[in-house]
């Protein structure tokens, strides 16, 4: 039984198609404020919520309605968010992930929604619109056609480095919303994972110097792992974006742009004027490390190599991705091959490794021998 009627989704759409096709900025005002309010749509943003949890993280169905009642965009909500730290492969090696309960997520689907109608995007960024595997479309046609002088610029810590305040006046919603919603600043952390490194353990008493400061880091900007984060940095980026010179070709995916051109001076042009944009961006310096590729090199973008061959392109996952996969699709099929507590056990674990290694080479089902490899290592799991 769906926890929304088909009236209610109709009643949201009607309300996201006005404020799509609202022309002046205090009409688009009232009916978003309309929207935010509205009953249905809170109720629509909890079961989409509830849909993207984790199964053995959801609530009742029969709490949600009751969830729904006692949200409001406004005021947002003190449900504890918690922070994880999450490897990376460059200084600070970590980023902070937030992990949302079902309140934080369903207002999150809720801003996001009006967001999706209020923000404009740049048609170059595919982080909401193609994904992955559009942005590596593109910048394996650009190879074709001889735009091999490359240059990719990764935003450090970009959710990070917006400024709370200046976020406020660009994004096009109430200031309470946005304070409750959109920026980390005013969540209920507390600590996930960092507890690990720095809490108390058996008879040592912790570091709760550095747990705090792990904390108020993780207040700065935005907070990764939000709904509705992803769509706020694309339009933030999208600022800087429009001010590149139209010389070459411009793949933006999230806070990596790749920037290619078929002669050094344009790729230089098209760089100079993005890293001036984001020095001098409205939310607060944003700033980019830089990778520069020469014609015959392979582009390394998104987890991909992309290896120019006369008129052609090689596409692989890099190295690193698939050492990652190998390890884990290994370790998967280990666990599945050892004698198992019961049968419901051991379907459990046969499922677990085919699903990863069905969606490791989907998401790589651009590259080179991908079928094959899929194969091989699905015929190495054992049979149920």
């Amino acid at each position: 039984m769906s926890v929304i009627s088909r009236k209610q989704i109709d009643h949201v759409e009607k309300l996201l198609r006005r404020i799509g096709e609202a022309r002046g900025t205090s009409q688009r005002r009232f009916l978003t404020s309309t929207y935010l309010g509205s009953f249905d749509a809170t109720m629509s943003a909890v079961a989409k919520a509830h849909s993207k949890m984790r199964p053995n993280r959801r609530p009742a169905e029969a709490k949600l309605e009751a969830i729904a009642s006692g949200l409001d965009a406004f005021k947002g909500t003190e449900e504890p968010v918690l922070v994880h730290w999450k490897p990376k492969n460059s200084h600070p090696y970590y980023r902070a992930v937030f992990e949302f309960g079902i309140k934080h997520r369903a207002l999150q689907q809720l801003v996001g929604g009006a967001l999706a109608e209020l923000l404009e995007l740049h048609p170059d960024q595919y982080l909401l619109h193609g994904g992955v595997h559009e942005a590596i479309r593109q910048t394996s046609k650009a190879l074709s056609a001889g735009l091999q002088w490359g240059v990719e610029l990764d935003i450090s810590n970009c959710y990070q480095s917006f400024d709370g305040n200046e976020l406020t006046k660009l994004i096009p919603l109430p200031k309470e919303v946005t304070e409750n919603i959109i920026l980390s600043a005013h969540l209920n952390l507390v600590p996930g994972n960092i507890w690990h490194f720095f809490g108390p353990e058996d008879d040592h008493e912790g570091d709760p110097i550095t747990l705090k400061a792990a904390l108020s880091s993780a207040r700065l900007g935005i907070s990764q792992g939000s709904a509705a984060s992803p769509l706020v940095a694309e339009a933030m980026i999208a600022i800087a974006l429009e001010n590149i010179p139209n010389l070459g070709v411009n793949i933006a995916y999230a806070d990596n742009v790749l920037l290619l051109a078929k002669s050094e001076s344009d790729v230089v042009s098209m760089t100079e004027a993005l890293l001036a944009a984001l020095k001098a961006h409205p939310v607060g310096r944003l700033r980019p490390r830089r990778k520069v590729f020469k014609p015959g090199q392979p582009i390394r973008y998104l987890g991909h190599v992309l290896s120019p061959l006369n008129d052609l392109v090689r596409i692989d996952p890099s190295e690193r991705k698939l050492q990652e996969f190998v390890v884990r699709a290994a370790s998967l099929i280990a666990r599945a091959q050892k004698p198992s507590p019961s049968p419901h056990v051991r379907a459990n674990r046969i499922e677990a490794a085919e699903e990863y290694v069905r969606s490791w080479t989907a998401s790589f089902k651009l590259c080179n021998g991908i079928q094959k490899l899929r194969d091989q290592w699905l015929s190495k799991i054992p049979v149920a």
